[in-house]
């Protein structure tokens, strides 16, 4: 039977329990598993053979090869063991959800060295991050309030939502966590379609030169406009004119070159005979 893409779950590791159980679990209910998986639906008495025992098995296989499926390989050795969905199920959370000091001290610790979010990235995934520890937390009984989550949520914004913060700071409704991570997302979403339109600008600005640039090399050039820094006609540039360089070269100054190139001819046809 081909997988529904609305019943993937993250396969669990040693980091992911969990944001995995929460994910599993509601697959379960979906296949109406999770009865089987938490022994509210026991197997029925009677003979391996009976109906009502061999459907009772096919389910409870099934939901032990879904919760074996969503796993990574380093939890088999917790699943291996395990003869029904309920005894896997109950040996993963066993071993993720340990309330020892040491447990709820690296928690905190997790917590309070969140990293701040850089610019671009989504901060629905920063913020989510930030409540997926805190509900490990509270699973381990720790009470992390509102106003610590939105100290820590503001610690770690990026610098361009220095302006929000202090907004929030002076607003009635500072202290309400739903209140600040919505004013959050709608200052996210603003900052996009600004920086949207910027480099739409930008880049039609561009486009536009490209194309008054291509045009311009594309045109013919009107040569009647042209005058000649040489000879003072119109029709050529100075390095096309027929006279350059001699025409700077004054009058006398041509007399006296030819008077020279004539008597060097001569000279050397005297030689000659």
């Amino acid at each position: 039977m081909p997988s529904d893409s609305k019943y993937d779950v993250e396969k669990l590791d040693n980091t992911n329990y969990y944001d995995w159980a929460y994910a599993q679990k509601l697959q379960l209910i979906k296949k109406r598993l999770w009865d089987t998986v938490n022994g509210n639906d026991t197997k029925p008495l009677g003979s391996p053979n009976h109906v009502t025992v061999k459907a009772w098995v096919r389910k409870d296989e099934e939901a032990l090869a879904t919760i074996v499926g969503n796993v990574h390989k380093s939890q088999y050795h917790l699943t291996r063991p395990a003869t029904t969905s309920k005894m896997a199920w109950d040996a993963l959370e066993q071993y993720h959800t340990t309330t020892g000091l040491g447990s709820i001290v690296a928690t905190w610790r997790q917590l309070f060295r969140m990293k701040k979010a850089e610019e671009g990235v989504s901060l629905r995934d920063h913020i989510g991050m930030i409540q997926s520890t805190v509900d490990k937390l509270k699973s381990l009984g720790e009470d992390c309030s509102d106003r610590q989550v939105i100290a820590i949520i503001m610690e770690t914004l990026p610098s361009s939502y220095e302006s929000l913060i202090i907004a929030l700071d002076s607003h009635p409704s500072h202290n309400k966590l739903e209140y600040v991570i919505s004013r959050i997302f709608n200052e996210e979403v603003r900052q996009k379609e600004e920086h949207d339109h910027a480099t739409a600008i930008s880049s039609s600005s561009m486009a536009s030169d490209q194309a008054l640039l291509a045009s311009a090399r594309r045109a013919p050039i009107d040569r009647s406009t042209i005058t000649c820094h040489t000879c003072g006609q119109k029709g050529h540039f100075k390095n096309e004119c027929g006279t350059f360089p001699f025409n700077q070269i004054p009058a006398t100054a041509n007399a006296n070159m030819a008077q020279a190139l004539s008597a060097y001819i001569s000279h050397n046809e005297v030689m000659a005979l």
